[in-house]
């Protein structure tokens, strides 16, 4: 759930970045201990900045909250957004101010609610995936399809580890 992107100002490519190890390594540390390892910061920052060749990231998709920004802040680019929408450790972050400032970084919070509860936000964005979905755009990943009557099957099969992550359906025929 937390993942980076940077753009190369030359040709525009989309760089995406998934730091799901450092994420991993991160949550086991957090879990492990409260209070934070003080080279995270510097450690995260550098390899984002070695892995964007200087750049920087210009997006930031955080749903961890105040133990995680700090970590990734130093690698800011030039007017870098961040999209807040979760606190998967409890706890608001307070905003790093110096590196924002520095790179003249947006902070952006985000709830899917402003969306939905909004008629004409939902129907715009109810009518974009179902287009989307009929033009082949976009696909959902299914794992596994049960019908109704094995409902109970399908729960005892989410409930296990699975090495497939994709949804489950339930056919109910209507």
């Amino acid at each position: 759930c937390l993942f980076f992107i940077a753009t190369k100002d030359i040709n525009l490519s989309l760089i995406l970045i998934v730091m799901y190890v450092i994420f991993m390594q991160f949550l086991n540390d957090f879990k492990s201990n409260d209070q934070n390892n003080p080279n995270e910061k510097e450690n995260l920052g550098k390899i984002l900045k070695e892995i964007t060749e200087g750049h920087g990231i210009d997006a930031a998709f955080d749903c961890v909250g105040k133990s995680m920004i700090d970590n990734y802040s130093p690698a800011f680019a030039r007017d870098a957004v961040i999209y807040f929408y979760g606190t998967l450790d409890g706890v608001f972050p307070q905003l790093p101010i110096v590196d924002m400032f520095q790179a003249n970084a947006t902070f952006h919070p985000y709830s899917l609610f402003n969306y939905v509860e909004e008629p004409n936000l939902k129907i715009k964005g109810t009518s974009f995936v179902y287009s989307a979905l009929k033009e082949g755009k976009i696909s959902p990943n299914i794992d596994r399809v049960y019908p109704m009557e094995k409902y109970r099957d399908a729960w005892e099969y989410l409930r296990k580890p699975r090495e497939r992550h994709g949804k489950i359906v339930i056919e109910t025929g209507l």
